[in-house]
């Protein structure tokens, strides 16, 4: 019986794994597929056009992908769309509205809908562009209202911008004769500005539609070292006196066969444009495709939150036939989350830290690893719940993050020193992973122990060993942290401590787990008051990692959020309840006999 529980189990855990491998083994794709490879430059970072697609998607809708009537469509079969035959990606439901007001501006009860296509928002823009900017820029005191306001017209701003990167807006013709019609009007305008300053108005309207192209974000054709993009490539073309740029004739046939719905000339033109592409950095993005949709961090989730499930049903029903599976199975997940973070590392050439989400992908996968090696000499499922349960949770936290774009952006210049990377920022994070761990080890010390009405001797001191060694490693990586961190903050900044919120965090880590130490070794406190004091210091590590970021002021306030504020006060909430709670209904030793 219990073999084959455990295969069954294993067969179940390797089912949520195959997606990570299932690219490798997929040998076959569609064109639009082989076109979301295609590398290009965006943000000033080369990555492929997959990428572009689930970070533009991800910050209108919420979601890397879409649900019609007709089924699923993916990122990179609507940003083909929208790029080449932009008729069918306007009646798309892309866009999220959950601000009942805006709802009702669009003509629509609150509640009703919450997804909306660029064609149903078209006749409200002058409206919501007359709301945004009615909105005072210099103030952070938005009210909810105006807050959705500007995101949404920013956010459309953003589609009109991409919308154009290839052909204009409006434009009804067959983009090769709009190619050549502007062409041959920028040199018209070129040789009347030269020649007196005067007649250039007639063609205007061309000039000024492929000025609007010229300022699209999204570089995709590559030639002699240099990313340009098709406004681009038309304006320096009317200085050369070429009439139709030959860099433009791909493009030109792509858009055409994905109107004609012309699959073989579409995957024709997809290898032309791969053709072009520079050879010598193609590796990265095709790395960054391949992670795109493997999923690491999604795969690992699932799994902490099906080691969640083993451990309670080992723990209310047999611990032989699902603890051993479950630790396995964490240590399949501590894999596949590792996966993650080296292929993370391989696409930005930078330490796998770089920002917050990084930091909450990294924070997790540090809580993982100790509580792994807990369990490893526990084996009672303590250590395999704590590692699933925050794994899961900075999963969680970082996919959240993820939701306002790119993930993988350019690093900032003061961050922009890989040693530093690998010690202070590196450091301080895994000492936050180690807090969250003991804080989160009281937390599941309560339930343990409210579920099973009370605990033994020999439980109660497993909990006191883990949550202890994570408090000392917390201490002592939060310790060194802090002072490379002043190191740092002396080369970059010109000195080594300013009282900077985000120093003043570090710190009353560091004070608060000093003070959990010494008041264990000296006697003021036991078990108990060491949980409670470990769920504290989720409270102190919380703002530290986050709230200080939204005070606004000091040379640390970078990745705000304003959506992340009422989470984190919910959070530090549910630690004072379960700090209360614990003193009011403590957890009760049984007796030895029992």
């Amino acid at each position: 019986m219990k073999r084959l529980a455990t295969i069954l189990l294993w067969l179940i855990a390797l089912v949520i794994v195959w997606p990570v491998f299932k690219p490798v083994f997929q040998k076959t794709e569609s064109p639009v597929e082989h076109l979301g490879q295609l590398p290009v430059l965006e943000e000033g970072r080369i990555k492929p056009l997959d990428s572009v697609a689930r970070h533009n998607l991800l910050q209108f809708r919420g979601k890397q992908s879409i649900r019609t009537d007709s089924g699923k469509v993916t990122a990179i079969e609507w940003l083909t769309d929208l790029l080449l035959d932009r008729e069918a990606a306007h009646t798309l439901p892309v866009f999220r509205i959950d601000h009942p007001n805006i709802v009702g501006l669009l003509g629509h009860e609150a509640g009703t809908r919450k997804y909306f296509s660029y064609r149903e928002m078209e006749p409200h823009l002058p409206r919501i562009q007359d709301q945004a900017r009615s909105v005072d820029p210099d103030t952070d005191q938005w009210s909810a209202y105006e807050r959705a306001i500007n995101q949404l017209f920013g956010n459309l701003i953003q589609y009109q911008i991409l919308t154009q990167t290839v052909y204009p807006l409006g434009l009804r013709s067959p983009v090769g004769s709009f190619y050549h019609s502007a062409s041959d009007s920028l040199q018209k305008a070129a040789e009347v500005m030269a020649s007196n300053g005067a007649g250039a108005s007639a063609l205007r309207r061309h000039v000024q539609q492929v000025e609007d192209m010229a300022q699209s974000p999204l570089f995709l054709l590559y030639e002699d070292g240099q990313w340009r993009n098709p406004g681009q490539v038309l304006q320096e073309a009317a200085t050369a006196d070429e009439a139709f740029p030959s860099e433009l004739h791909t493009l030109a046939n792509l858009s055409q066969a994905r109107r004609d719905g012309d699959r073989d000339s579409f995957a024709v033109q997809v290898e032309a444009l791969h053709a072009e592409a520079p050879r010598d950095i193609e590796d990265n993005p095709g790395t960054e495709y391949y992670f795109n949709q493997s999923q690491p961090f999604v795969v690992s989730l699932i799994l902490y939150v099906f080691i969640i499930l083993l451990v309670f049903l080992g723990w209310q029903f047999s611990p032989r036939i699902f603890l051993g599976p479950a630790y396995g199975i964490l240590l399949l997940a501590l894999a596949v989350h590792t996966y993650g973070l080296i292929l993370r590392v391989i696409i930005t050439g930078y330490a796998p830290v770089t920002n917050l989400y990084s930091s909450a992908v990294f924070v997790g996968w540090m809580a993982v690893i100790l509580s792994a090696v807990f369990e490893y000499f526990q084996r009672k499922g303590v250590g395999s719940l704590a590692a699933a349960v925050v794994g899961f949770l900075s999963l969680l936290v970082a996919h959240h993050l993820g939701d306002s774009g790119d993930t993988m952006e350019k690093m900032r210049a003061v961050l922009n020193s890989n040693f530093w990377l690998s010690t202070h920022v590196i450091t301080i994070t895994m000492g936050y992973g180690a807090t969250f761990l003991a804080g989160f080890l009281g937390i599941i010390y309560i339930l343990y122990g409210w579920f099973r009405r009370g605990l033994s001797k020999e439980m109660q001191k497993s909990f006191h060993r883990m949550i202890f060694g994570a408090t000392c490693f917390a201490l002592l990586f939060s310790f060194v942290g802090t002072v490379l961190g002043g190191i740092w903050a002396d080369q970059s900044w010109g000195r080594f401590w300013g009282w900077d919120p985000k120093e003043n965090g570090a710190l009353m880590i560091v004070l608060w787990t000093t003070m959990m130490i010494h008041a264990l070794r000296c006697g003021m406190i036991q078990t108990r008051g060491l949980v409670n004091l470990a769920i504290g210091a989720n409270i102190i590590t919380a703002w530290s990692w986050f709230g200080t970021n939204m005070l606004g002021v000091g040379l640390h306030s970078y990745g705000f959020m304003d959506s992340a504020f009422f989470w984190l006060v919910l959070f530090w909430l549910s630690q004072f309840a379960f700090i209360v709670a614990e003193w009011l209904f403590p957890v009760r030793l049984k007796p030895a006999s029992l």
